[in-house]
């Protein structure tokens, strides 16, 4: 394909493209510069500030597990040198997401594209608007995307002219890429398994895919020594590990029937791009460019279909434009690629399709990214109402669950409470309900803060785009002792473990009790959020729990089982909730899913 470029006259110097190129690089930058995210939105950007001014610890989240190192040690890194958290976090976002544009070039020059469709592919990319408004926001999706195109990119030159110190580079580069965003790098296995072969079969391949494979794991045991370190050792963080895997395998993964929903798969390939015109349009030039270069697909197909697959199958659709980011350049990938067979054949109509189509994808996009750009986020503008309005302070809350990391990082120090999933809204007196994207009828908005551009519901996850302070318009049940929630209440259930397969009767087990011995009673049992009775409570000795905690002191009474009758919940798959709560406490255990069969009776044929 080069070559027929070079035929044709078609090349400018390499002076002149490496001039645009630069020229190219810093427009993008100036627009990225222009749209930076004034303050935090999504709560990860508050757990990722938190994480880089106080260190790495995914036992409170800073962030949540695996801790993506090699985002948040730079970042805690410019926050020792005195660059403010958020700033830090943001500005090493913004020059990943450059960095990501010029490797996205790279690679399609590897795969065959011209040097000025590189440039336009890349181009494309940055202008896609879930790319350009994920790439402006302290997140480690730009810095995953670049991570990805760099190990993508090496893995392809090292397929191409196998080497041992190419795959050894590839390598490296894949463990920096699980460093960042291991799910992103798994996706990399069949293209790393391709390269490795290739390497394999040449003088010495074995020993070389060992050093290379070394070489990759030593990465990745460095990047995450300093996160187990700071997050209480091996143990702790295994644990921390688990539970949110649990959480996304029990609540965010699909279930398998979704795969053949079209609204499942438009929220990853048609809402990054702001809607079905710029998608279909982005989507047919790659279509285009895959029949004109065919011989590029198997390559276009092992970097980018595992990475679908992989997303697709196991992550929230509702995360899409976020973790899309790198599975969004195979569209301008495959454009590009067509667009250099096309120029060749007609020059005016290929540049005349490339400004179309650049333009059909970016300016759609452009009123919301720059209304999140001048605008204050509305959790961040409801807590500084919260913190400042006469009307509004001091006053308990009732706040959404979602809603808590910005409480706690910005909001008032006030008693609150959590609203629970399904269950009525109880309001004390002069008590104010603090909820994103939705309402209730039973209260009366006092402030309501929101987005407006319609788009930004496709272009991101769809959260917290607006939040209102409220106040109940019914009245308060004086009866009841407002307890606020406190997070940090020791508690736990043990039994039924997440997604675990336990015979009726239903036995719940676990331990709740204060540090210092203060007492904590499970209150209520919900399953699918009905509150069960259980026949009866019995409180155990917890040994294990005063060997772990030695701070909660005497543990004789700390543990509690919970029986359940025969018929009290049916047979099937449910969700459990255990309340726990002190004399001015309380707290919701996260729910866990768990599934119930019948006891068999003793005659019964086995099944």
């Amino acid at each position: 394909m080069r070559e027929l470029l070079e035929k044709s006259g078609g090349l400018p110097s390499r002076r002149t493209l490496g001039a645009l190129g630069w020229a190219l690089l810093a427009a993008v930058a100036v627009l990225r510069l222009l749209t930076l995210a004034p303050d935090p939105w999504e709560w990860d950007e508050l757990l990722f500030s938190a994480a880089a001014r106080d260190g790495i610890d995914v036992r409170v989240n800073h962030p949540h597990p695996p801790g993506y190192p090699l985002f948040v040690l730079p970042a805690r890194l410019l926050v020792l040198a005195g660059i403010e958290p958020f700033a830090a976090t943001l500005g090493l976002a913004v020059v990943a997401g450059l960095a990501a544009v010029g490797l996205l070039a790279l690679l399609a020059r590897e795969l065959g594209a011209g040097r000025k469709e590189a440039l336009w592919a890349a181009l494309l990319w940055a202008v896609v608007p879930a790319v350009w408004l994920h790439s402006v926001r302290p997140l480690s999706d730009s810095l995953g995307a670049a991570a990805f195109f760099l190990a993508a990119l090496l893995l392809l030159r090292c397929e191409g002219a196998p080497s041992g110190g190419r795959l050894v580079a590839a390598a490296m580069a894949a463990g920096a890429c699980a460093a960042v965003r291991p799910q992103v790098a798994v996706a990399l296995l069949p293209l790393a398994a391709v390269a490795a072969w290739g390497t394999f079969r040449g003088p010495g391949g074995a020993v070389r895919v060992t050093f290379a494979a070394g070489a990759g794991l030593a990465t990745v045991l460095a990047a995450y020594a300093p996160v187990v370190a700071t997050s209480g050792g091996i143990d702790r963080y295994l644990a921390s590990a688990r539970e949110i895997a649990r959480w996304v395998r029990e609540f965010d993964t699909p279930p398998l029937s979704a795969m053949a929903l079209a609204s499942h798969w438009a929220r990853w390939l048609v809402d990054p791009f702001g809607g079905p015109l710029p998608a279909t349009l982005a989507w047919g030039a790659a279509a285009a460019g895959i029949v004109l270069v065919p011989r590029a697909a198997r390559r276009l197909a092992i970097v980018f279909v595992p990475l679908l697959l992989l997303s697709v199958a196991t992550l929230n659709p509702q995360t899409a434009p976020r973790y899309a980011l790198p599975l969004l350049a195979a569209a301008p990938l495959a454009a590009g690629l067509g667009l250099t067979v096309l120029r060749v054949r007609a020059h005016l109509p290929a540049a005349a399709g490339a400004t179309a189509l650049l333009a059909f994808v970016a300016l759609p996009a452009v009123p919301a990214i720059v209304e999140v750009a001048r605008t204050p986020s509305p959790p961040v503008a409801a807590m500084a109402a919260l913190r400042a309005a006469p009307d509004l302070l001091g006053r308990p809350l009732l706040v959404a669950p979602a809603l808590y990391v910005h409480l706690a990082a910005l909001g008032p120090a006030v008693k609150w409470q959590e609203l629970e999933r399904g269950r009525p809204v109880v309001a004390p007196p002069g008590a104010l309900v603090v909820t994103h994207d939705s309402g209730s009828p039973d209260l009366r908005p006092l402030r309501i803060y929101r987005y407006e551009s319609e788009a930004l519901g496709r272009i991101s996850r769809g959260r917290y785009l607006s939040v209102t302070i409220w106040e109940s318009t019914a009245a308060p049940m004086r009866s009841r002792t407002f307890k606020w929630t406190d997070p940090e209440l020791l508690s736990s259930v043990d039994d039924p473990a997440g997604t675990a397969v336990v015979t009726a009767p239903l036995r719940v087990r676990g331990w709740c009790q204060e540090r210092g011995g203060g007492l904590v009673i499970p209150v209520e049992f919900r399953v699918d959020g009905a509150i069960v009775a259980p026949e009866r409570i019995v409180r155990t000795a917890r040994p294990d729990v005063a060997a772990a905690i030695p701070e909660v002191g005497d543990t004789s009474r700390a543990g509690y089982e919970a029986y359940f009758g025969i018929d009290a919940i049916p047979p099937g798959e449910h969700l459990l909730e255990v309340v726990f709560e002190t004399a001015d406490r309380r707290r919701v255990y996260p729910p866990r899913r768990f599934t119930l069969v019948a006891v068999r009776s003793p005659g019964s044929a086995p099944r």
